[in-house]
C-alpha cells in the first residue's frame, strides 16, 4: 500500500492507496490528530456515494484485512446465500 499525498487543507489526514475488487472499493484514512491513531476503512460501490461499511482499526494491516473481507463478501453474494437454511433445503430436494 502506498501513501497518497494530501492537500494543504487536510494535512492532518493521511490517505492510503485505494483497494478495489470488482465494482467495489475501500479507502483508508488515518487522522494524525488522534491518539492512539485510528485507521478508518470506508467501503463503497464505484460511482455511488452510499457507504456500505465504515470500520476503525488500530493498524493499517487490520484495516486492510477488514476491507479484503468486506470486498470479498460484496463481490460474491452467492457465497453468503449458500449457507442459509433455505438454500440448503432447496439443495436437498
Amino acid at each position: 500500500m502506498h501513501l497518497v499525498s494530501s492537500t494543504a487543507n487536510d494535512s492532518h489526514v493521511v490517505r492510503y492507496e485505494r483497494l478495489s475488487r470488482g465494482s467495489f472499493f475501500a479507502d483508508f484514512r488515518r487522522d494524525k490528530r488522534l491518539f492512539p491513531e485510528v485507521y478508518h476503512c470506508i467501503v463503497q460501490r464505484a460511482g455511488e456515494a452510499q457507504i456500505l461499511a465504515w470500520t476503525q482499526h488500530t493498524t493499517l494491516d487490520a484495516a486492510r484485512q477488514a476491507a479484503e473481507d468486506h470486498l470479498q463478501r460484496l463481490n460474491h453474494p452467492d457465497d453468503r446465500a449458500a449457507d442459509t437454511p433455505e438454500s440448503k433445503a432447496r439443495a436437498a430436494t
